[in-house]
């Protein structure tokens, strides 16, 4: 690969980014999910299934600002072309 196509690769990247994090800006809210939220031994909220689900569901989350972390206590797998906001 060429020096050019390199460059020509990358602009096109960025551009894919770009159209994909405006697609749909917006979003989803994580809380919107919150009905999925359990609850640990600790008393700590574990949103790894409301998270998995937002992300499965949606291209577009936005985590908002909490007093309280978000805990996770597994994997969570992000398909490609999704866009996170928090």
């Amino acid at each position: 690969m060429t020096k050019e196509q390199i460059f020509e690769k990358l602009i096109s990247m960025k551009q894919n980014n770009i159209d994909c994090s405006q697609k749909d800006k917006d979003g989803v809210l994580l809380i919107d999910y919150s009905h999925l939220v359990k609850t640990d031994e600790n008393g700590h909220s574990i949103w790894t299934e409301a998270f998995q689900r937002a992300i499965d569901e949606n291209s577009s989350i936005i985590i908002p600002a909490s007093d309280t972390p978000y805990y996770i206590d597994k994997t969570i797998t992000v398909p490609s072309d999704r866009y996170i906001d928090a």
